[in-house]
């Protein structure tokens, strides 16, 4: 054996135990630059103590008094997804969690009765009627309860038709507060998200024309509303509002976990982009749209409702790209909720923060209950997108 290959001989090993050593020095370091995606213990504290305030809202015959059409929806799925109240020592058995979301769910079957036997009441209550659907999409998909999906789908129809005879574009004013106040667009993408709920917690043989309608008004959308990086109000309206893109961003990446098609993710990921420029170095994202009315006097305001839709888009961002960074912009927003919008006072959260304070009484929103609920549906959520076995 030649010198040469002595001293190469002596190197392989050498050469192999480096490598191992760099190997697991990469590990070490990755580990530790890796974000966290863990719930803070104060966000978890704070979810506890929503609940044990949401549980003294009154509800009167199903329906939560102060609700503004968000609870039909949110506090039916909430209360029926987490039949027990959980802390930091385990589950608390909550008895009340069951009756409350049986409770919202009869109340919601009245609501689509009533909208079924007279439609002035539909158009004028679209927001209510469209969230009682949704509801009872979720209670029936975690009880188990198919009794009401006749009346599901037929509502759904319903509105499915609407949309269709609209040019699968609703832009009418008849009075309809959803309409007035978050605008076509995200009403569109509200009647195409029916669609894809559906067909993600109910499937069945229809579900392939539910996906293909939503796929048909979001392409509608896109025609009448993108504007080449976000989604208009509606095509007159050009303000960068946070309803529209968070809706979007929903539909968007419902229909990819449909579909598979990764365009549809993209386009989720380039409107998040397109709406920095609303996020505030307080915390949370301005979301102009409702500013004038409630009479700030500066671009300092934010609603509740607007973050807990802003959390929910993030989070499904989150659980289809696995990417940390919309998990920890979710809990930016939900730290704002935390520590801008509640009133340890009155134990809620409130409508808005504006010019640098939280609601007051004599502002023209206060409180609504269907955004408190709303908060506590969006951090189960992204709970879930956590510790999906939990």
């Amino acid at each position: 054996m030649t010198k040469t290959e002595r001293r190469v001989l002596w190197f392989v090993p050498v050469a192999c135990g480096l490598r191992q050593v760099a190997l697991a020095m990469l590990c070490l370091w990755l580990l530790a630059c890796a974000p966290r995606t863990e719930i803070p213990s104060e966000l978890s504290d704070f979810y506890v103590t929503m609940q044990r305030s949401a549980l003294r809202f009154p509800q009167t015959d199903g329906a939560w008094d102060q609700h503004y059409g968000d609870a039909p929806y949110y506090g039916t799925a909430f209360y029926a997804k987490t039949p027990s109240l959980h802390d930091a020592a385990g589950s608390l058995h909550q008895p009340e969690h069951q009756a409350l979301a049986r409770a919202a769910a009869a109340h919601n079957a009245k609501t689509l009765a009533r909208a079924q036997a007279d439609r002035a009441f539909f158009l004028e209550h679209l927001e209510e009627v469209m969230m009682s659907v949704l509801g009872l999409i979720e209670y029936s998909a975690a009880t188990g309860d198919r009794s009401g999906l006749s009346q599901i789908d037929q509502t759904l129809d319903v509105i499915n038709g609407f949309a269709i005879a609209l040019g699968y574009y609703i832009d009418i004013d008849a009075g309809m507060f959803a309409i007035q106040t978050y605008g076509p667009t995200a009403i569109s993408a509200g009647v195409a998200l029916l669609n894809l709920q559906h067909a993600t917690y109910i499937g069945g043989e229809g579900a392939p024309d539910r996906i293909e309608l939503a796929r048909s008004i979001i392409a509608k959308i896109d025609e009448k509303a993108w504007d080449g990086a976000r989604y208009r109000v509606s095509p007159r309206d050009g303000l960068l509002e946070l309803y529209p893109n968070t809706m979007m961003m929903l539909v968007l990446c419902r229909l990819y976990e449909r579909t598979g098609e990764r365009a549809h993710l993209l386009r989720a990921e380039q409107v998040y982009e397109a709406i920095q420029p609303l996020r505030s170095p307080r915390g949370g994202y301005h979301s102009p749209y409702s500013a004038a009315a409630m009479g700030a006097k500066t671009d300092d305001y934010t609603t509740l409702s607007s973050q807990n839709y802003l959390t929910l888009a993030l989070t499904l961002l989150f659980q289809n790209t696995a990417q940390a960074r919309y998990f920890d912009e979710a809990l930016y927003v939900l730290d704002f909720v935390r520590t801008r919008l509640f009133d340890p006072a009155s134990g809620h959260l409130l409508h808005h923060f504006i010019d640098g304070r939280i609601a007051l009484p004599s502002d023209p929103e206060y409180f609504c209950t269907g955004c408190n609920l709303q908060f506590l549906y969006a951090v189960h959520l992204l709970m879930q997108a956590v510790a999906p076995s939990e």
